[in-house]
């Protein structure tokens, strides 16, 4: 199965990906003093109304994260045969 392993580039621009950024914006909410409740509600409301509209301006930096996800690392680990 491993040989079969294909790493795709991704467009977080897309809609598809829109709700991958709730635990951020969630987050962001949190660290400006909002209670982790009060900001669950806040974005799975706009999530159910359908209102949520991402914010992708936060940038993280850790390997694996979203604006560094190490494509390149992954696939020099698994060379074409």
């Amino acid at each position: 199965a491993i040989k079969q392993i294909a790493v795709k580039d991704i467009d977080l621009n897309d809609p598809k990906y829109q709700y991958l950024f709730t635990v951020d914006n969630m987050n962001t909410l949190v660290e400006q003093g909002m209670s982790f409740r009060e900001a669950y509600q806040k974005i799975g409301k706009q999530v159910q109304e359908g209102t949520y509209k991402p914010d992708t301006s936060k940038l993280h930096t850790h390997s694996g994260s979203i604006h560094n996800l190490c494509l390149d690392k992954i696939r020099a680990k698994f060379p074409l045969l």
